[in-house]
């Protein structure tokens, strides 16, 4: 079965919800299947790996139940499939900075009407999660450790058994629990952050193999994310600076503003940026892949790939920028000049430039 025909299926297996509700279900589980693909697996194995949809159909119709009908004597199994899941909640007024880091775990941070930092995750077997708060810092670090049955009898080790037990040690590992993407991957694992509305706070967020995805979050200071071979998506954000960087996977921005520095920096993986602004300077860099921007601005901005093409719009007229431009084995529509107040760099190779201005 192809993507297309399960989303279907899906689509019409939701249609007791409203078109918005649908189209929300449907776009999270079509990008689960794309986190998939590029995990390696072919889209005919990331499809068949999906839970079936009459199963995710009941669970999500389940869940939209109205809460009259959502009591009864179910709720306590409910409850008790859920007690791995863990919800810590902080005063954000004590937290000058929030430092997530994770191992083959997406993250997901948005805001809601709330003083508080919520973070909730789910243990499973192999999780380690650890929680500090120190000097305004609150960290939450995630991790994986081997699982083993083996528990050796010290008092019997000997210089001529030792090889034997170390090799019975090894035996015993369970490394399930390590390896979480491609077909072993059922479920998304996240780490999910709530915020107040307004965060006053610096929000550092490393992961590895898994995804990043900011949507609405106002943030009076720094945010910086990293990971790699996933990518990140940021949504209706406002930051001071906005960092944010992968490898072997794209950068998604759209209605982003950063007071000063935007810089968006992957490999391998395009970079989407709609209506991002920076009063200062922004910078995109990726290589083997694509730029395409709609509606960007900032004193300073400075796009470079190689092996992709680079095209979209730029706020203001050509006459307001410094142009540097250039490729090879491709077309370029800017002309260069050195007299706007702003400056643009625009550069590739073995692809095209087409960069429209727009007042």
């Amino acid at each position: 079965m192809t993507r297309e025909m399960f989303l279907e299926e899906l689509k019409e297996a939701l249609c007791g919800l409203d078109a918005e509700e649908i189209e929300s279900v449907v776009a999270y589980y079509s990008e689960m299947i794309e986190d998939r693909i590029e995990a390696g697996m072919s889209e005919e194995d990331a499809v068949a790996a999906m839970e079936p949809v009459d199963t995710i159909a009941a669970r999500v119709l389940g869940d939209a139940l109205p809460e009259e009908e959502d009591r009864g004597e179910s709720a306590p199994q409910t409850e008790e499939k859920n007690e791995n899941v863990k919800e810590i909640r902080k005063n954000a007024e004590d937290i000058a900075e929030l430092v997530i880091t994770a191992t083959n775990q997406r993250v997901y941070v948005t805001t809601g009407e709330t003083e508080e930092i919520v973070l909730r995750y789910r243990i499973e077997k192999g999780d380690v999660y650890q929680l500090h708060e120190e000097n305004g810092v609150l960290t939450l670090e995630h991790n994986y450790r081997p699982v083993t049955s083996y528990k050796p009898d010290l008092s019997k080790i000997t210089a001529e058994n030792f090889l034997d037990e170390v090799g019975k040690f090894l035996g015993s590992i369970d490394l399930s629990g390590i390896v979480r993407f491609g077909q072993q991957l059922t479920e998304p694992r996240a780490i999910e952050v709530l915020l107040p509305r307004i965060f006053k706070g610096e929000l550092r967020i490393k992961t590895v193999n898994d995804r990043i995805k900011l949507d609405s979050v106002t943030c009076l200071n720094d945010v910086k994310l990293k990971t790699c071979n996933a990518r990140i998506v940021v949504r209706n954000v406002v930051a001071q600076t906005l960092s944010a960087h992968t490898a072997n996977a794209r950068i998604e921005m759209s209605d982003v503003y950063a007071r000063d520095r935007i810089d968006a920096v992957t490999s391998n993986g395009r970079i989407i940026a709609e209506n991002v602004t920076g009063d200062d300077a922004m910078h995109l860099r990726t290589s083997n892949a694509s730029v395409k921007t709609e509606n960007i601005g900032a004193g300073s901005i400075e796009i470079k790939t190689s092996n992709g093409s680079v095209s979209g719009t730029v706020k203001g007229s050509e006459e307001e920028y410094a142009i540097q431009s250039g490729t090879s084995n491709g077309k370029c529509n800017l002309n260069d000049s050195f007299e706007g107040e702003k400056k643009l760099v625009v550069k590739t190779s073995n692809a095209s430039i087409h960069m429209e201005f727009i007042g």
